[in-house]
C-alpha cells in the first residue's frame, strides 16, 4: 500500500496524530523516524533558506506557536537550529504542520514545496523499521559549531538544499540555499588561495551603496552580518542579493579570475 502524501500548501491537511511519519520532501527526499526529527529538519532547512525569517520570528515571538526561542531552559526535546535559536520539537504533528506553515507565510512564500510522506496505515517499529533505507540505526555525527550553523551531537545531519553553485578551481562547491550562502563560503575560499589580492581589498567601498564589506581586524564590529574569513579578514553578508552579486563580482575580478566563469 502506498504511504500518504500530505501537501503543506493545501488548504485542508489530512493529517491524524497518530500518523507515523516516513520522510520530508522538500527539493529532495530526507528519510525521518518520528515527527522530532521531521520538525528539526524541516526548521532547519528552512533556516538555511531564510535564515532572517528565522531570526526575526524567534527574537519577535519565542512562541507558544512556532516554538523557537533563544534558550532551551524549560524545554522537554530542544534541538539547536543555530547558534542561539532552539526549537522545541515535542509537539504534536498538527502543531508541527501549524508551525512550518507560519514560517513559510512570514516568508511570503506562495507555492509551499514541502510536503509530509506519512505511513498509509497504523504501523509496529519493527514494521517501520523495514521501510527505512537508512542504516538500522541513526548514525550520530559530532559537527563542530560554525557561525551558521550548529547542531547538537545527537542531530541528524540534514542535507543543505538549494540551486545556486560556484566553480573555483575546477573544484564545485554547492548546493547553497541562498545567495549570502553562496558568498561566505566564495569569500572563504578566495581569502584561503588569494591571500594578498583579498587583503588588498579590505577598507573600500565597493559597491553601489558605498558600503565597506571587507576589513581586517576587529574594526568589522560595525558590520550588519559579520563573519569571518581565514588571515583576519571579516566580511560583511549584510547585502540584498545584486549587492552581493556585485561585490562577488569585484572580488573575482582583483583576484583575476570572471564572474561568469565562477558564478553559477
Amino acid at each position: 500500500m502506498a504511504n500518504k502524501i500530505l501537501d503543506l500548501g493545501a488548504k485542508k491537511i489530512d493529517l491524524n496524530n497518530d500518523d507515523i511519519p516516513i520522510a520530508l520532501i522538500y527539493f529532495g527526499r530526507l528519510e525521518v523516524r518520528s515527527w522530532e526529527d521531521l520538525f528539526f529538519s524541516a526548521v532547519k532547512c528552512l533556516f538555511l533558506e531564510f535564515p532572517d525569517v528565522i531570526n526575526n520570528l524567534c527574537s519577535k515571538d519565542p512562541t507558544q506557536i512556532l516554538y523557537l526561542r533563544t534558550t532551551s531552559i524549560e524545554m522537554k526535546s530542544p534541538r539547536r537550529i543555530a547558534p542561539i535559536i532552539f526549537l522545541e520539537t515535542h509537539r504534536t504533528p498538527i502543531e508541527i504542520a501549524q508551525a512550518l506553515r507560519k514560517i513559510f507565510i512570514t516568508a511570503g512564500v506562495v507555492n509551499i514545496n514541502m510536503k509530509i510522506e506519512v505511513a498509509e496505515k497504523k504501523i509496529n517499529r519493527a514494521e517501520l523499521e523495514e521501510i527505512y533505507s537508512m542504516p538500522e540505526k541513526i548514525e550520530i555525527k559530532k559537527s563542530a559549531p560554525s557561525e551558521n550553523i550548529s547542531v547538537g551531537s545527537a542531530d541528524l545531519e540534514v542535507p543543505t538544499f538549494g540551486s545556486k553553485y560556484f566553480i573555483l578551481r575546477g573544484e564545485k562547491f554547492g548546493p547553497f540555499a541562498n545567495e549570502k550562502m553562496r558568498y561566505v563560503e566564495l569569500l572563504k575560499n578566495l581569502a584561503k588561495i588569494f591571500p594578498d589580492e583579498m587583503e588588498k581589498c579590505a577598507g573600500k567601498h565597493i559597491n553601489s551603496q558605498h558600503r565597506v564589506t571587507l576589513v581586517k581586524g576587529e574594526s568589522y564590529l560595525y558590520f550588519r552580518e559579520p563573519v569571518m574569513l581565514p588571515n583576519d579578514l571579516f566580511a560583511d553578508k549584510g547585502f540584498e542579493d545584486s549587492e552581493l552579486r556585485e561585490n562577488m563580482k569585484f572580488f573575482l575580478e582583483k583576484c583575476g579570475l570572471k564572474f561568469e566563469s565562477v558564478i553559477f
